[in-house]
């Protein structure tokens, strides 16, 4: 009789029927000529010199085939070859696929794919690889972290930094901290290892030990709200010293005691890390439970410390990332006008409203709307009016300061004080000034 093979590839089994002929005892080995180190299967030869009429062999072959059903469950698949160990365990605390070095013990195995027994969601706790390259698929916004890139700078580029800190970029509030004074802030260009086009500096000088430099952005509890509870990573771009004595660095996080109420009242995470020569790319785990109030607003700083002895403190800071999970993707570049519409939530240039010089022949009334609806009802600064007020059809005047508001996140009506013109005549905020609406957290 002709040999008969049998294939059943869900338990990597190979059934060889060899030579049928008379009746004999039957008998099943591991197959010996199986060496290809690309299969993972495991093959058996069922080995007969012939047919008995008692049905033996049939049995045998159900015998093998039943492996792993219902009536014959096994408790872990194995599959070695020479590059590694392959490892199905249905029973473990979270089902699934596990991976190794070939003849590894079970606990140095990874989980590379676990499911929930209640849920059936399935995992990938070390990430899953995708062909864009990236640990998670390219979908979305990943990176909850605005202006990480630092390419947004409306305010200026140069700063002075006070305890109380100031808005630097766009979303960046800068601040000394542990007795040193204040702190030079400014836009940079990178250096060789940045990941960026842009990057953010500051100089601490004189600072004493324990003197500090502190980086912050505050957040929405919306937009982190599904990263509440979750592990997350915070990856940033990193270059600092200082003249004398040692720094070191730390990753910090607070909540807000009320949904968006901005008293950042609870620190949730406070992790330290090592500042290696030269630049360096920083990853920092976060665990779920740490932020598992990140759903009510709060702040996500850096900061580094003099250590040992006084002295002057330089930071440069790239490419930060915030993201949901376990493991750290590359920097997300997002298009420039989706960096800026993020940013005018809570600061953008007001210009192009128009009115009239109505009440007298120094007040002008404007009203407009914003081009990105403002995080809450907008303040009005003038950072400076110098020729802001556009007389329609004879000049401009300076815009000297706020003679009252009536705002929404929305848009208003804003009542200028302003050098004097010809009552009556239209007018409106050039595109020359520098008035601004404030919606920081």
């Amino acid at each position: 009789m002709a040999e008969l093979i049998v294939c059943r590839l869900a338990y990597g089994l190979i059934i060889d029927v060899a030579g049928v002929a008379g009746a004999t005892a039957a008998t099943a080995v591991l197959a010996t000529n199986w060496t290809a180190p690309t299969q993972t299967a495991v093959a058996y030869r069922i080995i007969r010199m012939s047919m008995p009429s008692t049905g033996e062999v049939r049995a045998l072959m159900q015998q093998l085939l039943a492996r792993g059903d219902k009536d014959s469950p096994f408790t872990k698949f194995y599959v070695d070859d020479s590059t590694g160990r392959l490892v199905v365990d249905p029973h473990a605390g979270a089902p699934g696929l596990y991976v190794g070095q070939t003849g590894v013990s079970d606990a140095a195995l990874l989980a590379a794919l676990t499911a929930d027994r209640a849920t059936g969601r399935v995992s990938f706790p070390n990430g899953a690889e995708f062909p864009n390259g990236l640990l998670l698929p390219s979908v979305g916004m990943h990176n909850r972290i605005i202006n990480g890139n630092f390419e947004i700078w409306q305010r200026g580029y140069n700063f002075t930094a006070v305890p109380g800190g100031v808005y630097t970029a766009d979303r960046w509030i800068c601040y000394p901290g542990g007795g040193l004074g204040s702190v030079s802030a400014n836009k940079a260009a990178p250096t060789s290892g940045f990941t960026g086009s842009t990057v953010f500096s500051a100089q601490g000088n004189g600072a004493p030990v324990g003197g500090q430099i502190h980086l912050v952005q505050r957040f929405e509890g919306q937009t982190m709200a599904d990263i509440a509870g979750h592990d997350a990573m915070l990856s940033f771009d990193i270059s600092a010293s200082s003249s004398a004595g040692s720094i070191s660095g730390v990753v910090y996080a607070h909540t807000n005691s009320a949904l968006d109420n901005g008293t950042y009242a609870n620190l949730c995470t406070y992790t330290p890390f090592d500042i290696p020569a030269g630049v360096s790319r920083i990853e920092i785990p976060i665990a779920g439970a740490a932020i598992q109030n990140f759903g009510l607003g709060g702040q996500i700083g850096i900061l580094i410390t003099q250590n040992s002895a006084p002295g002057n403190i330089s930071l440069t800071i790239g490419a930060v990332q915030f993201e949901r999970g376990p493991v750290a993707n590359p920097f997300e570049y997002r298009h420039s006008a989706i960096e800026w519409a993020l940013c005018e939530r809570y600061f953008q240039r007001i210009t192009g409203w128009g009115g009239g010089w109505q009440w007298g022949a120094e007040q002008l009334a404007v009203a407009g709307s914003f081009r990105t609806i403002m995080a809450h009802t907008p303040t009005v600064i003038i950072i400076d009016g110098t020729l802001g007020a556009e007389q329609f059809g004879w000049s401009f005047q300076n815009i000297l300061s706020i003679h009252g508001a009536s705002m929404t996140p929305e848009g208003g009506i804003i009542s200028f004080i302003t050098t004097a013109c010809n009552q009556g005549s239209l007018g409106g905020i050039s595109y020359v000034s520098k008035i601004y609406a404030s919606a920081e957290l």
